[in-house]
């Protein structure tokens, strides 16, 4: 996967697997849902299909990143409604909405 800008179609291919393994260990975990995230949902535009592979992702244990990870692509992917009702997922919705309240956007941004 060190050459997935070069060569973007082979590791989108490989990413299923990649992340269905079992030997992942679990501290990759975050890295592997970043290079989904940004594989599919930045290069292509197919955010639905980085949450469908992240969605489907051990979550119970999972730490900040990784669930910030799965929340960007719910999010982008339209489906924030549904995924903020993932109890391992609600409390980064939460949070997100907290920060939204407290920090205005800012235009341009």
């Amino acid at each position: 996967m060190r050459t997935h800008d070069d060569r973007p179609d082979e590791a989108i291919a490989q990413l299923p697997t990649l992340l269905a393994s079992p030997g992942l260990p679990a501290a990759s975990l975050p890295r592997a849902a970043w290079l989904a995230n940004h594989l599919l949902g930045e290069k292509r535009g197919d955010w639905r299909g980085a949450w469908a592979l992240l969605k489907a992702m051990p979550l119970a244990d999972a730490g900040p990143a990784l669930l910030r990870h799965c929340v960007v692509a719910a999010t982008l992917a339209g489906d924030a409604l549904a995924a903020s009702f993932d109890s391992d997922l609600r409390p980064w919705f939460d949070d997100c909405a907290r920060r939204a309240k407290r920090e205005p956007a800012v235009a341009g941004s």
